[in-house]
């Protein structure tokens, strides 16, 4: 019996350490300052600027085109956060973007319907299902997040980061049942179709629109809590519209 508790309690051991060595890195980024961090990388359509000052990151972009910045994202099961003062725009409305590969992305923004809603995007095999969510004033700043569970991703709301709503839980397909390759901040849009073949979201539609001003900030990412990691049973009856 001793010799078997000793196995036991060297077994937890052993899993633990391992859970902790995948545990990812809380990291963040308040966008604020004059420099954006070497880490991100600036993508923008042509006439369009991304520049950053002391109230986070400023986009003067058309409408219907593309400016963004992006990150390498290699952790899975995370919530990833920021706070949004939107422009206008739909499917190309300022966003947070959980980027797979050119058909497979989702997203959670801002846009104008309504006189101003949250709006989620989940794009799987280049087919897209928009939904339009609670209300949300257009000229103030409000939260948006995308959590990774392993069955299911939630997108989330807050007005004041701290109280958050879940919005929409919605599917995680077998292909998305992976690490991201990147988180993307701002406007953007791609399905690898003919229309739109551009990866990481740089594709325009083929009319811009007129020039708006969206800003973010206070970016963050940090490990789905542990409560969360599988849908609850409520969830997956949502899901199957029960």
């Amino acid at each position: 019996p001793a010799a078997r508790a000793i196995a036991c309690i060297a077994l937890v051991a052993l899993i633990a350490s391992s859970v902790a060595a995948t545990t990812p890195t809380t990291r963040s980024d308040s966008l604020t300052g004059t420099n954006l961090d070497a880490t991100w990388k600036i993508e923008s359509s042509p006439g369009n600027r991304i520049e950053t000052d002391r109230d986070g990151l400023r986009i003067t972009a058309d409408e219907n085109t593309y400016a963004h910045i992006e990150r390498e994202m290699t952790d899975d099961l995370v919530r990833v956060t920021c706070a949004i003062k939107p422009g206008n725009g739909v499917s190309w409305s300022t966003s947070l973007f959980v980027y797979w590969d050119t058909g497979n992305w989702v997203r959670i923004g801002i846009i104008p319907r309504g006189n101003g809603c949250f709006y989620a995007n989940e794009t799987f095999s280049a087919n897209c299902k928009e939904t339009d969510l609670s209300p949300c004033a257009m000229d103030r700043w409000s939260h948006v997040g995308i959590e990774l569970a392993a069955d299911c991703i939630r997108y989330l709301s807050s007005h004041d980061g701290k109280s958050w709503k879940v919005e929409l839980v919605g599917d995680r397909p077998e292909d998305v049942k992976r690490p991201p390759s990147l988180v993307i901040l701002g406007k953007g849009f791609g399905t690898g179709k003919p229309e739109y073949p551009n990866p990481t979201l740089n594709n325009d539609y083929t009319q811009r629109g007129q020039e708006a001003q969206s800003r973010l900030r206070d970016f963050r990412i940090e490990a789905t809590a542990p409560a969360a990691l599988w849908s609850s049973s409520e969830e997956r009856m949502r899901r199957k519209g029960i």
